[in-house]
């Protein structure tokens, strides 16, 4: 996909709440496609994956991404602090504020998932537990069904990033990337069972 893709389907992008990237698609379309976002006040995500081991990321990149959502490596790379607890990750968020980015959420693996809004709001999202057998796309997982529950003013994320924890709990105990991602009804099970 080309940046000249992104300008075709335009009206895609100024119609959605959301839209979200990551980098198996050339940064130049990725910028590309956040600029007419901005343009039109969609908000975008940005999964930094996979993440290129030196040379960070354009700074055109950051400015243009309102929620950036890294693992505790990729993050690294980008920030050079080490995820190791709390303090680390607030460390890591202020790097991005620096840049623009209203929004960092850093996933933990089993660990679970940590945000925080420049507003200073923050929390930890636990994981929720499952017997792992393939990881493969719990990353894209997450960030999908999370975005799929977000509001556009970002006023319910922790429920939105616990509906996505919850989808990727399905996803890592399933082998495969696509056909591990979970259904609606799925996640809404886990969720019920995990209330009672």
């Amino acid at each position: 996909m080309t940046a000249a893709d992104v300008r075709q389907h335009s009206s895609a992008i100024k119609e959605s709440d959301f839209v979200i990237a990551q980098l198996e698609t050339s940064i130049e379309t990725v910028i590309e496609a956040f600029k007419i976002a901005h343009e039109n006040g969609v908000k975008t995500i940005l999964n930094p994956a996979p993440m290129p081991e030196v040379g960070g990321l354009p700074e055109e990149l950051l400015q243009l991404t309102d929620i950036i959502a890294p693992n505790e490596h990729e993050t690294y790379l980008l920030t050079n602090v080490e995820i190791s607890d709390e303090n680390s990750m607030r460390h890591n968020a202020v790097y991005y504020f620096k840049r623009g980015i209203d929004t960092v959420i850093i996933t933990l693996g089993s660990k679970g998932s940590f945000y925080m809004r420049d507003n200073g709001e923050m929390s930890m999202v636990p994981a929720f537990k499952t017997k792992a057998i393939d990881t493969t796309a719990a990353g894209d997982t997450f960030i999908g069904a999370m975005s799929t529950r977000l509001n556009k003013d970002l006023t319910n994320i922790e429920e939105a990033m616990i509906y996505g924890s919850a989808a990727s709990s399905v996803t890592v105990s399933r082998s495969g990337a696509q056909p591990s991602i979970p259904h609606e009804n799925e996640v809404l099970a886990i969720l019920a069972a995990h209330d009672k």
